[in-house]
């Protein structure tokens, strides 16, 4: 999968899988909001940045905006999940941007029932406010958010941030993910950014453990089975629309990149849908930038397994 900049859309998302019927499982990523997990049973391999840890049972994980992180589930897991906008948190602006948490993850977060309280108050109200659409809602969220992180601000010891890696991949991946269809080069985006073209393919082969242009070429597949999936272009047209040279090299990437050809794969996907065959059609990975918020209203099966994109 390729590490992803995410544009969320929504300011406060929360997800409860106290059940364990999710797992926290998600490759590479990073945004500018923040990420809580606060973990009551089961495990999972964590990373944050290029550093290893693991979020064991009664602890809380966090995760600063444009800190490159991801999950790897290894056994059923029960937690609570937060997504939030720092924004929402002007009095909190100095920490968020100034500071990186000296190690994600505070263990026997139960010695804190301050922390757990709010947790809990933020899960039933992230509830009502989703059955209910009202208003208020995100007055009452905001309140008990800042109430939360001032909290945990108190108990989890600080550093100072240093501008490094995280900051120029955040603008890398922003610009490919606007710019995938042009004729991107690294040279190109070395040029527009101001930065190395060796820099940045060292970027992409020791953060994303793939080259550049295989990257950008798993931006431009998504698009593209979007386009087979939901019109009626050609596939040459469509190779055109999404950046591809010709569509010789859009067949053979795409035949490589999901072992079909991409009319092939319009024609599994118009047959599962009209119920004639229950094809084996790979899920599109949601890699484009702008597709929006991840894992509850809007969907994303990269993320926490759903598998409904």
């Amino acid at each position: 999968m390729a590490s992803l900049y995410e544009k969320r859309k929504l300011d406060f998302s929360y997800l409860d899988a106290t059940g364990g019927w999710r797992p926290l499982a998600c490759g590479r990523h990073m945004h500018h909001h923040v990420e809580v997990v606060y973990m009551l049973g089961g495990r999972s391999g964590a990373l944050v940045e290029s550093a290893p840890c693991e979020i064991t049972g009664d602890s809380v994980f966090i995760t600063f905006p444009n800190q490159i992180h991801a999950y790897e589930g290894r056994e059923r897991q029960e937690y609570h999940l937060m997504i939030v906008n720092p924004d929402l948190f002007p009095e909190l602006s100095g920490v968020f941007g100034g500071f990186v948490p000296r190690d994600p993850i505070l263990e026997n977060a139960s010695q804190y029932p301050e922390l757990l309280s709010l947790i809990e108050l933020i899960g039933k109200e992230a509830k009502r406010r989703r059955e209910s659409g009202e208003a208020t809602g995100e007055a009452m969220l905001r309140g008990l958010g800042l109430a939360f992180f001032s909290a945990l601000f108190r108990v989890l010891p600080m550093e100072k941030r240093e501008v490094g890696k995280s900051d120029s991949m955040r603008l890398i991946l922003d610009y490919c993910a606007k710019n995938y269809s042009e004729n991107l080069s690294l040279a190109s985006l070395g040029e527009s950014l101001h930065l190395s073209k060796y820099y940045i393919s060292h970027l992409f082969s020791d953060q994303f453990h793939m080259s550049f242009s295989d990257y950008i070429n798993t931006l431009r597949l998504a698009e593209a089975c979007r386009y087979l999936e939901s019109t009626d272009r050609s596939v040459t047209e469509i190779s055109e629309l999404v950046g591809f040279g010709t569509p010789r090299t859009f067949n053979r990437v795409f035949q490589k990149h999901y072992n079909l050809s991409p009319t092939e794969f319009r024609e599994a996907r118009e047959k599962r849908e009209d119920g004639s065959e229950r094809a084996n059609v790979p899920v599109v990975p949601q890699y484009v930038a702008e597709r929006g918020n991840l894992g509850f209203d809007d969907c994303c099966g990269d993320f926490l397994g759903c598998g409904d994109c």
